[in-house]
């Protein structure tokens, strides 16, 4: 990592009475079967989308979760259209309720999604730049909010912190934002193993789920990553699910 680490996943500070009010996957999920491929068959069975997809580089912006955002959204309208649309997260990032404070709230990556759609990266450009950047539209033509509607989910759902969960909703709705905690020392790796307390939130895209080494995994899109061998893909066993290490999640319907 060339720059320091900024915390961009905040905590989800709601009231219980407030989260209870969450419209849940478990709630309109259908009967979802998923089947565990080995990590190899996984890649050569969405070997397009791989050979497809572009992954952003937030820098030394606390944007992971705007990140994750467009990532998700590109990877679901590639499951509806077969092209993968690169989808700017300085739309959400500028737009976010805590600003100017760094990071997101989980709350935010729902709302914000389905109120504003998306805005290709080449019209919002966002790789590289740094918080203040980041934080800054007075580039973005108006017309383009419009257009960006055509991309809105129409809701957003949250997710049970399990990995069979993740598993059945990313075969159902192609793509999760999900908040991690990690600590020193343990994600600037391919498969990032859980060794000390955790200190950090991190969002994140999950969009494919596999068995890595007999464990269940997820495969990830990383903004941090994207000078690891990997090329900003990660795997997350089921070891971030079993010591709480997920502590939110959502998909876009």
């Amino acid at each position: 990592m060339s720059k320091k680490f900024i915390s961009g996943a905040l905590p989800d500070t709601r009231t219980d009475e407030a989260k209870s009010r969450d419209y849940s996957v478990e709630e309109i999920a259908t009967a979802t079967a998923v089947e565990w491929l080995d990590y190899e068959v996984w890649k050569e069975k969405n070997a397009d989308l791989l050979k497809q997809i572009r992954i952003h580089n937030q820098n030394g912006a606390g944007s992971c979760v705007a990140n994750a955002m467009a990532n998700s959204l590109s990877i679901i309208n590639y499951n509806e259209e077969g092209r993968f649309l690169f989808f700017s997260p300085r739309l959400y990032y500028a737009n976010r309720s805590n600003k100017p404070q760094e990071g997101m709230f989980i709350d935010d990556a729902g709302k914000l999604a389905v109120k504003l759609g998306a805005i290709f990266e080449s019209e919002l450009p966002s790789d590289l730049k740094g918080e203040c950047e980041m934080n800054n539209l007075n580039d973005l033509i108006k017309s383009l909010e419009t257009i960006g509607q055509i991309y809105a989910p129409n809701s957003f759902l949250h997710i049970p912190f399990n990995i069979d969960s993740f598993a059945k909703t990313i075969e159902q709705y192609k793509a999760i934002v999900m908040f991690v905690r990690f600590g020193t020392g343990e994600w600037g790796v391919d498969v990032p193993i859980i060794k000390s307390n955790p200190i950090y939130g991190h969002g994140i895209c999950a969009f494919g789920y596999c068995l890595y080494q007999g464990k269940k995994a997820l495969v990830i899109v990383d903004s941090w990553g994207i000078s690891n061998p990997m090329k900003g893909l990660r795997i997350i066993t089921e070891d971030w699910f079993t010591n709480s290490r997920v502590y939110a999640a959502i998909t876009y319907a």
